[in-house]
């Protein structure tokens, strides 16, 4: 069975429940209440009659007219007939309810009827009064009454009323449960459908619009849902990033090998030992960026091991101008190199060289021909600071504190290629070796670069 079909059972079952409940403590307070009400105006007109039957028989002249009519106006329910009857049983006066369909004769004897009276009709019983005068018995009055409010004619048609009005309550309420079971069932189903969709979606890496529902529990759900589909878009981003790193780190080590393998074919490029190392030397840095970024896809992680080494500055520095020197010397760029010469930093020297790469090819794209380009270094207290000056176009104000984000690319970027990954790089090299880097940067003005390394770290 569905959840609607369940829903609907279970809210006109409660429907009819309740007004059954209802129509059940409504006719017993009600009856409760009526037959007090009856008992207390029987016992008053009881008295009336009582004393009016004592005027009547103290009286040598009373009117069994006048005394007809006064009965006559007790006649009210519970009570169905009055009878008076003289000391010798004589019946002097009767009157009946004209409803009451149980007939007396008024030809019999007190006496003889006694005790059928005693015992009472079908629903009556019948009180007999013993009617004194200053202690003599002067005469006895018979009144008979319903036994129970069921009995009356106000009762009977009270609770016929009762059960017919109950049972158009039901069917009311059941029309009314069945209709708003099936609008809440209706939105209930609609977003448990919408729900194993937004699931299925999930699993065909599909989007799909999700509204979520005002039910707490599908609500609670949908949530559960959304947080995983984040998670594997996450994911699948982070799997993405990784590749565009692939390729953007390796990009720099392929355009230094691919401007010095054209050199040798021109004979711009001298064959010596020094240039041949260097395009070893990329291809080693090529092969050290995609053993990294395998194990990054393997772990389904972005981190890498650190491989801490003490080695000198000016080493790294030095073969990452040579690599990159070509390029600044085709486009007319000046690159020069302030520093004090040998300085030891631990550090990851592959991690290190990116970081250099990918800001002085930062430094080359944004320097138009006849520029130049400044890298200073120098031991300040525990920290090595590296500074990379150019005299480019800069960069505005706007772009300085999204400048590091992945894929950010700057107004000036417009016009260039990339991806806007190597100044993300850059950042999260540097926080994995310890280090920090500002920029300073004004439109026209050109940018620099600084980076605070430490000089000593923990080797493992």
């Amino acid at each position: 069975m569905t959840i609607r079909r369940q829903w609907l059972l279970v809210l006109v079952l409660m429907a009819v429940l309740a007004v059954m409940i209802n129509t059940v403590i409504l006719g017993t307070l009600t009856d409760q209440s009526f037959t007090s009400y009856l008992t207390e105006s029987y016992n008053t007109h009881l008295e009336q009659i009582e004393s009016d039957s004592r005027k009547a028989l103290g009286s040598d002249n009373y009117s069994v007219r006048q005394l007809r009519l006064d009965f006559e106006t007790h006649l009210q329910e519970p009570i169905t007939t009055i009878q008076l009857f003289d000391s010798k049983g004589n019946l002097l006066v009767s009157v009946m309810d004209v409803n009451n369909d149980q007939m007396l004769p008024s030809n019999r004897m007190m006496g003889s009827r006694m005790m059928d009276y005693m015992m009472g009709s079908d629903g009556e019983e019948t009180d007999i009064i013993k009617i004194e005068d200053e202690g003599q018995t002067v005469g006895y009055l018979e009144v008979v009454r319903y036994s129970s409010l069921e009995n009356t004619v106000t009762g009977r048609l009270f609770k016929l009323n009762l059960w017919r009005n109950s049972l158009i309550a039901i069917g009311v309420v059941v029309a009314l449960a069945i209709l708003l079971g099936l609008l809440v069932s209706k939105k209930t189903s609609k977003a448990l459908i919408h729900t194993a969709s937004q699931a299925q979606n999930i699993d065909l890496n599909e989007t799909v619009d999700v509204k979520i529902s005002k039910i707490a529990e599908i609500r609670t759900i949908q949530e559960r849902l959304l947080e995983l589909e984040r998670r594997l878009k996450l994911k699948q981003l982070g799997r993405k990033q990784v590749m565009d790193e692939i390729v953007h780190q390796v990009r720099t080590p392929m355009t230094i090998l691919k401007n010095h393998i054209e050199g040798f074919e021109d004979g711009i490029v001298e064959k010596t030992h020094d240039n041949y190392e260097i395009c070893h030397n990329q291809i080693d840095h090529i092969t050290s960026i995609l053993s990294d970024m395998n194990n990054m896809l393997e772990m389904g992680g972005r981190d890498l091991v650190v491989n801490l080494e003490t080695t000198d500055l000016s080493h790294i520095l030095d073969k990452v101008i040579k690599g990159i020197g070509l390029q600044f010397k085709n486009k007319n760029i000046a690159i020069d190199v302030k520093g004090s010469g040998k300085l030891m930093v631990t550090t990851d020297e592959l991690l290190m060289s990116q970081v250099m790469y990918n800001l002085l090819t930062n430094a080359y794209k944004f320097t138009e021909s006849g520029g130049a380009v400044m890298l200073e270094y120098s031991a300040i207290g525990d920290e090595a600071l590296i500074r990379i000056s150019d005299t480019g176009c800069g960069i505005s104000e706007r772009d300085l504190h999204k400048l590091f984000e992945a894929y950010y690319r700057g107004d000036n970027a417009h016009n260039s290629s990339g991806q806007g990954l190597g100044l993300y790089v850059v950042k999260e090299n540097l926080a994995r070796l310890g280090a920090e880097i500002e920029v300073q940067s004004s439109v026209g003005e050109g940018t620099i670069f600084t980076i605070k390394h430490p000089l000593n770290r923990h080797v493992v």
